[in-house]
């Protein structure tokens, strides 16, 4: 319903960073902080070379990193979903960042990396 739609999306009306009641729920189960540093790592250093910024480039840009990572996609994208939208559940991923935007979805990623740099 969309009473149900309503804290799915909330993400996308702050403005800024997420803030992260607990810094763990950005680590994936069965990872460690530093698996979740080097997934936000490896998607802050590929999606700005996302052009043009759609849903299906960010799709095959964060689809492709795995392979550099020697990560399982889905430990790579549980760190960069709850990064970004500070859930672990959320509308479809490369849809969100799509909507969200380059910009703000990059400083979502870096401010998730540093809070587990420092946790």
């Amino acid at each position: 319903t969309l009473a149900d739609a309503t804290p799915m999306l909330g993400f996308l009306f702050v403005d800024g960073p997420i803030e992260y009641d607990d810094p763990a729920a950005l680590i994936g189960k069965k990872m460690t902080a530093a698996d979740s540093i080097a997934a936000l790592d490896a998607a802050l250093a590929a999606l700005p070379e996302v052009d043009p910024w759609t849903h299906g480039t960010i799709e095959a840009c964060l689809r492709s990193l795995p392979e550099s990572t020697g990560l399982k996609l889905r430990d790579l994208l549980t760190p960069v979903r709850v990064a970004v939208t500070g859930s672990n559940v959320s509308p479809p991923l490369f849809e969100a960042l799509a909507i969200l935007g380059r910009e703000r979805t990059m400083e979502r990623l870096a401010v998730a990396r540093d809070i587990l740099r420092n946790h």
